[in-house]
């Protein structure tokens, strides 16, 4: 569960003051609990903008957000990490020009 500050910022914003926040189908606190979780992890990080906020809740339901610095920008680090994404076509090409090694079994 990866998201940007601002995303969070969005999410709380659009839920009603006194409900639970929802993100990926699971409560994880009030608006002003995560509100202020997010306020602090963003004044604690005020020195690096790049980062994607891990989002858990803990075995008594309390929200944990946790920053993981991703060295350029988070959306494109997260699109480039998600389950299933593309892999990584210049790691291929670094490997096919490597002897003995071919892209295909035909290529050898």
């Amino acid at each position: 569960m990866m998201i940007t500050a601002d995303e969070l910022e969005e999410i709380i914003a659009r839920t009603p003051a006194g409900e639970r926040v929802v993100y990926e189908n699971r409560e994880i606190g009030s608006t002003d609990s995560v509100a202020g979780k997010l306020t602090q992890l963003k004044l604690s990080r005020s020195g690096d903008p790049h980062y994607l906020i891990f989002v858990g809740v803990d075995s008594f339901g309390e929200c944990l957000l946790t920053a993981f610095a991703t060295i350029g920008d988070p959306l494109d680090f997260r699109t480039r990490h998600q389950k299933g994404g593309a892999p990584d076509k210049s790691a291929a090409a670094e490997t096919s020009n490597i002897p003995g090694i071919a892209e295909s079994p035909g290529e050898r």
